[in-house]
């Protein structure tokens, strides 16, 4: 219940009554169950949103990093990365996009030798001739991983 009274608030934009709700529900859900964990982090996902929407990003980081440091996702992963990009925090920008790289998706499996034929067997506009011209961008981030290695 009080998770919909704070989704509610949320799309009022009454930002910080919604968190305080998300955090009244936090107080209610045990942690005992993983079901229970999970909800939990997805509440604090939830409660590090309205931070940002509050221009808090320093608390909607802590609230992002336990929630990826749990349970990763796509989206955690990206507000994340924008919030220590709006503090100007270079360094935890790059952790924070390395992590979110790292974010298994259910589509992010192996690719299947099916699919690797596909990818072969693709047209290229222009013809075979411009499928295998010098790509400048590829080199150049080529040239900068070999530096930073």
């Amino acid at each position: 219940l009080r998770v919909n009274m704070g989704n509610i608030y949320y799309e009022q934009k009454k930002y910080a009554a919604a968190k305080r709700m998300y955090r009244m529900a936090m107080d209610q859900i045990s942690n005992q169950s993983s079901s229970s964990r999970e909800i939990r982090f997805r509440i604090m996902q939830n409660i590090g949103n309205a931070f940002v929407q509050l221009g808090q990003y320093q608390e909607a980081i802590e609230s992002f990093e336990a929630v990826m440091n749990a349970y990763p996702n796509t989206t955690t992963g990206f507000n994340l990365l924008l919030c220590h990009y709006s503090r100007g925090n270079i360094k935890k920008m790059k952790s924070a996009f390395t992590a979110l790289l790292a974010v298994r998706t259910p589509d992010s499996g192996q690719e299947t030798d099916e699919e690797e034929d596909e990818e072969e067997n693709v047209e290229v506009p222009g013809g075979p001739e411009l499928k295998e011209t010098k790509d400048d961008l590829k080199d150049e981030l080529a040239q900068r991983r070999e530096k930073d290695e």
